[in-house]
């Protein structure tokens, strides 16, 4: 097989969204052999859609996700290239950066990182957990496995290597809009907790307030103002929610 054919990407995205952020998201991977979208009710037009994009393909995926892994792994199996990009709706890949991951996709290579930064009301994060993050997301679909029901990883067998490639994330349009998302994701991981219950207590007194102080102070959220001071309150609140979720969710079954 040549260089060329195994070197094909095929980027999906998984989507419940038909705004302005996703519509960037899908233009910044059209460079892409396959744009895989999984799409979680979005109410976008797909026959309107793929006459800008002949490379789009559509996958229906109705239920409510509560195992984001369960979905990476549907889309590693319907994907038609041995490479696979995944991209969250909410984020956008910085131009040329499918040109630039093609180049690993004819290396060695089973794996590559993404430097992620999130933008907070108009302005792009530079420290704490919103700041300047790498994550694996760029794989070879045959190696690659997704864990966990949230904030999934993907675990690759192979070498993964630095792709300098970034993705800016739009994640959160208001304050508002943060914490529901914070609470959303935290029920899934609480539901999902293996811990018992004096584990749980224990948990609930101490890593909220360490993940704070650790996001605002080491990890230097503090540097970006208010912004990052939000970012590590709603941090410490979703370490806090997952473990009243968890314990809720132990005692009533």
């Amino acid at each position: 097989m040549s260089n060329e054919a195994t070197s094909k990407i095929t980027a999906c995205i998984i989507t419940n969204r038909s705004d302005s952020v996703f519509f960037k998201a899908l233009a910044s991977v059209s460079a892409a052999d396959e744009i895989l979208i999984i799409d979680n009710d979005s109410g976008v037009n797909w026959q309107l859609v793929s006459k800008k994009y002949p490379a789009l393909q559509v996958r229906s995926y109705s239920r409510r996700i509560t195992n984001f892994a369960l979905v990476r792994n549907y889309g590693l199996k319907q994907a038609r290239h041995d490479w696979v990009l995944f991209l969250d709706s909410d984020e956008v890949l910085d131009p040329g950066g499918v040109k630039k991951l093609r180049k690993i996709a004819s290396t060695r290579a089973a794996g590559a990182t993404l430097v992620r930064s999130d933008v907070f009301y108009g302005k792009k994060l530079r420290f704490g957990e919103g700041g300047r993050m790498a994550l694996t997301r760029f794989v070879f679909a045959q190696k690659t496995t997704a864990l966990g029901e949230v904030h999934e990883v993907l675990k690759v067998t192979g070498n993964v290597v630095a792709s300098h490639c970034t993705i800016t994330h739009y994640a959160h349009a208001s304050i508002s809009d943060f914490l529901s998302d914070v609470s959303y994701y935290a029920q899934i991981a609480g539901e999902n907790k293996k811990t018992n219950t004096i584990q749980s207590l224990l948990e609930l007194a101490t890593f909220p307030v360490g993940k704070f102080l650790f996001s605002l102070i080491l990890q230097g959220s503090i540097l970006d103002g208010w912004r990052g001071v939000t970012y590590s309150v709603m941090m410490s609140l979703h370490s806090l929610f997952v473990r009243i979720y968890h314990y809720e969710h132990s005692t009533h079954n």
